[in-house]
């Protein structure tokens, strides 16, 4: 099984932290989760919601690991994405795609520093769609936040990896 999770905001970086350091039972950490979650499923365990939108799109579900899109939040089952999730789940792609191009191509210099700044994205609307600004900045606790999230470092062997 393949997919990834993007949380969202503090209490989703929180919610990770706490399941990545073994701090809470799995089942409870995984209550708490805000993510949305993109899994690559056999087509047999798609729903029928999930084939209609992979067949609207033309995608070969039947043939191959097709995407599953879920959007998790705290006290609740998984449940299918809306649209405003779907168009954000598009620009974090794009941003997936940009970090790893740039990084293969030594434009961008992705190493820890020293945990004091973070490669961050700042996403601000122009219209209907989303822009995002890549600065490296200290992380920034929203208002309301119960505590600070640590930096995030980067694995000197993953982004090798990136870059061969």
């Amino acid at each position: 099984m393949h997919g990834f999770l993007v949380y969202r905001g503090n209490r989703g970086l929180k919610s990770y932290r706490r399941l990545v350091r073994g701090k809470a039972a799995k089942e409870e950490v995984m209550l708490q989760q805000d993510c949305l979650k993109v899994e690559l499923v056999s087509g047999d365990d798609l729903e029928p919601e999930d084939k209609q939108v992979l067949e609207q799109q033309k995608f070969p579900w039947r043939k191959m690991p097709a995407p599953n899109f879920r959007s998790m939040v705290p006290r609740c089952f998984p449940w299918f994405i809306d649209e405003q999730e779907a168009r954000y789940l598009v620009n974090v792609l794009k941003c997936i795609s940009t970090i790893t191009m740039e990084t293969r191509h030594n434009k961008l210099n992705i190493r820890p520093m020293n945990g004091k700044i973070a490669c961050c994205y700042i996403c601000s609307k122009e219209g209907e769609r989303f822009a995002f600004d890549v600065r490296w900045e200290k992380p920034r606790v929203q208002k309301g936040a119960e505590e600070t999230p640590e930096p995030l470092t980067f694995d000197d062997k993953a982004v090798a990896s990136l870059r061969s």
